[in-house]
């Protein structure tokens, strides 16, 4: 059977996949909402006893407590390597802050990374290894030079005008600043990665992570944190605190759902080549310091006409290209012919299957070789019987 027709290889129908996998895998950022909780809970709890300040170092003693939590959370977790990797990470930091070298935040980074590699040198060439890092560090990176833009987020103690409604005005700004500079850091610095590994970029996070880091990231991991601790001192109320956690849980799966059906929720893109992953961070880099570097802005425009030259030859190379080329992929049973004509349409003969459906080989090695060869459309399907 012949079909002919034009199929785009994209679909917003694992969206919600994608949101899921980021919000409840264990990564740096529930280890880190834990050793947070925990070091706010202790200094708040220390500054009820002026007489033990004169005694104990605030942060060093808040370190310290945050440690055990830490350390027990990713024994429940199940000590996968994500976890491990998490926790490791979030004690160097923690341990940065016991030695006073709490500046020196890239440190505590790059010595994580060392002991990971140490022991599991495999695990640079690791899509989550790289992708946790690279987070971590555009975090770092790139919000003091966001700050300097949103002048906003400077406002300290001393500037806020008498008056509670004004300061907790100035607190929500502060925390919706705050919360969309974080992500789009984050998102930013792992984008060219993300979508070089999965074909794939979501716009939507920016707007999602306002709701769902602080109830899935947080209340849910700390609620889930605390009832594992009252199992062992009270059964009523740990049942308390699941049923509370499963009430919000379902909120925030509700919220998941509702984000995923944005038409920019997940937005299928073609493989970028290495040089073009490099192109992207230098653009980045560069427009982060426009502020600090001088000139900068030429450069950022150079390396934007780089690249908008690159995209523009490979289309014109693509749709005027004279030769026919047929590639075959193995699809399990047989094998998937893959036929590039002159001027760049495709046309897929048999793309293979299981009767039960348990792979799909056309997600799974069909559309990955047509995006890595920066096809997004099909225009003939052959069906063979």
């Amino acid at each position: 059977m012949l079909r002919c027709g034009v199929l785009r290889m994209e679909s917003v129908a694992s969206a919600p996949s994608m949101f899921y996998a980021h919000l409840l895998s264990i990564s740096g950022l529930h280890v880190a909402l834990v050793a947070a909780f925990f070091f706010g809970a202790t200094r708040l709890i220390l500054k009820l006893f002026p007489s033990l300040l004169l005694r104990l170092n605030l942060n060093k003693t808040s370190a310290l407590v945050a440690i055990v939590p830490v350390i027990f959370y990713t024994f429940i977790a199940g000590l996968g390597v994500a976890a491990v990797r998490s926790t490791i990470m979030t004690l160097s930091f923690l341990l940065a802050l016991l030695l006073d070298r709490e500046k020196d935040l890239y440190d505590a980074l790059f010595v994580a990374a060392f002991l990971i590699l140490v022991v599991t040198p495999a695990a640079l060439f690791d899509i989550s290894f790289q992708l946790s890092f690279l987070s971590v560090l555009a975090i770092l990176y790139l919000i003091p030079r966001f700050m300097e833009y949103f002048s906003i987020l400077k406002i300290g103690p001393e500037k806020i005008p008498e008056g509670k409604p004004s300061r907790w005005k100035k607190k929500a700004l502060t925390y919706l600043g705050a919360s969309l500079l974080t992500s789009a850091a984050a998102i930013l610095g792992t984008g060219p990665l993300v979508v070089l590994y999965f074909n794939r970029i979501s716009l939507v996070g920016f707007l999602s992570n306002l709701f769902l880091v602080p109830l899935m990231g947080f209340a849910n991991t700390l609620l889930s944190l605390l009832t594992s601790l009252f199992v062992f001192i009270s059964h009523p109320l740990a049942q308390i605190l699941m049923t509370v956690n499963v009430f919000l849980l379902n909120i925030s799966l509700a919220l998941v759902d509702f984000f995923s059906r944005f038409p920019v929720a997940s937005k299928r893109v073609t493989t970028p080549t290495i040089p073009e992953v490099f192109l992207l961070y230098s653009v980045l880099i560069f427009a982060a310091n426009i502020k600090r570097w001088r000139r900068s802005i030429y450069g950022l425009i150079g390396l934007v006409a780089v690249f908008i030259a690159v995209q523009v030859y490979s289309y014109y190379a693509d749709r005027h290209a004279s030769d026919l080329t047929v590639t075959f992929l193995d699809v399990g049973q047989g094998d998937a012919a893959v036929v590039r004509f002159p001027a760049g349409k495709v046309m897929v003969i048999d793309g293979g299957g299981t009767p039960d459906g348990s792979f799909d080989p056309g997600e799974r090695i069909v559309a990955p070789f047509l995006w890595k060869i920066k096809n997004k459309s099909v225009y003939y399907l052959v069906k063979i019987y």
